[in-house]
């Protein structure tokens, strides 16, 4: 773990965000103690030691999503969405990081190419995701997304 690098980069506040709001809201005293989700978790990925923590971690929670909507375990290109989040920030050629809004945001426009399109090869992150990886991306798009405002808001 000691050559790990996290370089997610905390975003501003943007008034367009909608905020998650539970639609089956609990009080905090009729939360459960202890809950445990790993079972419905997907299979867990090395980033190396890229600071590709964004991508990682959107593209494993859209997989997890999807398969759960659908059955369908097509596993999604952190490298590819790593690959955007920094075209969006103009830093494709430097391991920058990236912000979480700008993750969701090509997955609401552009969606999430499956790993098989381009596969999470590190010594690759600045070279350009095939053409055809982005047209396969639009059968992983979200229609929306919402900011998480605190741990409560994300409980209940």
């Amino acid at each position: 773990m000691g050559n790990r690098v996290y370089k997610l980069k905390p975003d501003n506040e943007d008034l367009r965000d909608r905020i998650f709001k539970s639609v089956q809201f609990k009080t905090m005293s009729v939360l459960p103690k202890i809950v445990d989700l790993r079972s419905g978790c997907s299979p867990v990925v090395d980033q190396g030691s890229l600071g590709s923590c964004t991508a990682n971690a959107i593209a494993s929670g859209l997989r997890e999503y999807w398969e759960k909507l659908s059955g369908d375990l097509t596993r999604l290109s952190r490298l590819w969405l790593y690959w955007e989040e920094r075209n969006m920030e103009g830093t494709v050629n430097e391991d920058a990081g990236a912000y979480i809004r700008d993750g969701m945001k090509i997955l609401q426009k552009m969606g999430c190419a499956p790993e098989a399109d381009w596969p999470y090869d590190t010594t690759k992150f600045t070279q350009t995701p095939p053409e055809n990886s982005s047209k396969e991306a639009l059968s992983f798009i979200i229609s929306e997304y919402h900011r998480v405002s605190d741990l409560t808001s994300l409980k209940s």
